[in-house]
């Protein structure tokens, strides 16, 4: 297939596209872009009706290290053109466990404190080299210890 399919491609096609080309495994989308396996299988069925939102192309995009508009269109390069798209994927990566912890935590922080918390789990990622589950865990860690002061 081409780099660059245009419009007349369907969901299907450009996800089954990607599945073909890895060796990566829909329950591995699924879990990275938080939706069920079913979800998965229904983007994959080629009836030419299905629509993916844009902040789940987003993240297929990611998963897949292509261009989200291309997964979602048709339109546009599926190749990201600039270099360094791994240290950007690692990047999300560790931006997506931060903001799964403080989804989880059902804490209504400000916009300032969710900053800081990515900020911080960029910073322990690199130094400490943390998988993206430790860097959920971590962040948890830090929203209950902080909450926990502020009660006292």
């Amino acid at each position: 297939m081409t780099s660059s399919l245009k419009n007349q491609s369907t969901l299907a096609d450009r996800i089954n596209e990607l599945f073909a080309e890895s060796n990566k495994k829909a329950v591995e989308l699924a879990k990275y872009v938080g939706v069920s396996r079913a979800t998965v299988s229904y983007w994959r069925k080629k009836d030419g009706t299905k629509k993916i939102d844009g902040d789940h192309a987003i993240k297929v995009g990611r998963f897949f290290g292509v261009n989200s508009e291309w997964v979602q269109t048709g339109e546009g390069k599926k190749q990201i053109a600039n270099a360094g798209n791994d240290e950007k994927l690692k990047l999300f990566s560790i931006i997506d466990s931060a903001d799964k912890a403080i989804v989880d935590s059902k804490k209504n922080l400000t916009d300032e404190q969710k900053l800081e918390l990515y900020l911080e789990a960029i910073d322990v990622a690199g130094r400490k080299r943390l998988s993206q589950g430790l860097v959920t865990q971590y962040i948890s860690e830090i929203i209950t210890n902080n909450t926990s002061k502020h009660k006292e």
